[in-house]
């Protein structure tokens, strides 16, 4: 029987303005466009668009972390035991500080009240609900 250290794939988070996430993990959750979709060694290759939700990663490491981030559109590619996600935005719970999340959501709340159409204002409404969740370690 193989240990979790075997059962091991890599895993890339990818946004415009460069790599969010790279290391090797043994259980991911990403949102699809249709909900979200659990990646696991050799699962079967898949290309999919992602929508707006948390993406999940447990590392592999001798502490086992775990990472969250809120991911906001994409595509994601899993093939040869690779995750490769290409966002169009990703935030790291890890790599942003308090004062970061203040400003993201102030800037998410004129977003909303700027909002022409019902769409817009939804996307923009759900996108800070998602921050502030991430922020307050829902």
């Amino acid at each position: 029987m193989a240990s979790s250290e075997d059962k091991r794939f890599r895993c890339t988070v990818i946004t415009p303005t460069g790599r969010v996430l790279d290391c090797d993990a043994t259980d991911v959750q990403i949102p699809a466009h249709d909900g979200q979709l659990g990646i696991q060694y050799n699962r079967l290759p898949i290309f999919c668009r992602l929508g707006l939700g948390f993406m999940t990663v447990r590392e592999v490491s001798p502490e086992s972390q775990e990472h969250r981030l809120v991911i906001d559109g994409g595509f994601g590619l899993l093939a040869r035991n690779a995750l490769t996600v290409i966002a169009y935005d990703a935030i790291s719970k890890a790599d942003t500080e308090a004062s970061e999340y203040e400003a993201m959501m102030a800037r998410l709340e004129r977003q909303v009240e700027a909002a022409e159409g019902n769409q817009v204002r939804l996307r923009a409404q759900s996108k800070l609900e998602f921050v502030k969740r991430l922020a307050g370690g829902d």
